[in-house]
């Protein structure tokens, strides 16, 4: 489905983001078990984080189609892409709160791990390049 993130012509800041996205959702889950200790507060966490690993994924794609696009069209289909993410974000969130399967809160501060995972990148990159070493 995302070509090029299992290939040899693998993208390492894709890479590098859902790695500092799981780190988020690591430390997220330490503390839950440590300050919390609820089986629904970690289920909705990890929903949460998961989301936010497909909606990086499906980001990274939705920008790799868009750069083959005239400016136009690009950002057409740049909307069409962010619509679809919100929209597969409502939905989870709903199926979340309706069946009760996790907490909702914990289910939204976990989708924050998008955001952690863009500013966990650059640490992530060091790390993999010192790795490589």
């Amino acid at each position: 489905m995302f070509p090029g993130l299992t290939g040899t012509n693998n993208n390492d800041t894709l890479k590098e983001m859902l790695c500092g996205m799981l780190l988020y959702g690591v430390a997220g889950q330490l503390a839950i078990l440590l300050f919390i200790r609820g089986a629904g507060v970690s289920l909705g966490w990890w929903i949460g984080v998961f989301t936010a690993m497909g909606c990086g994924c499906q980001m990274w794609w939705g920008l790799d189609r868009a750069l083959d696009l005239s400016e136009s069209e690009a950002s057409k289909k740049m909307m069409a892409y962010s619509m679809f993410r919100y929209m597969a974000i409502v939905v989870i969130m709903a199926v979340v709160m309706v069946t009760e399967i996790g907490n909702p809160l914990a289910a939204v501060f976990g989708v924050f791990a998008l955001k952690a995972g863009a500013y966990l990148q650059p640490l992530m990159h060091k790390l993999f390049i010192k790795k490589r070493r």
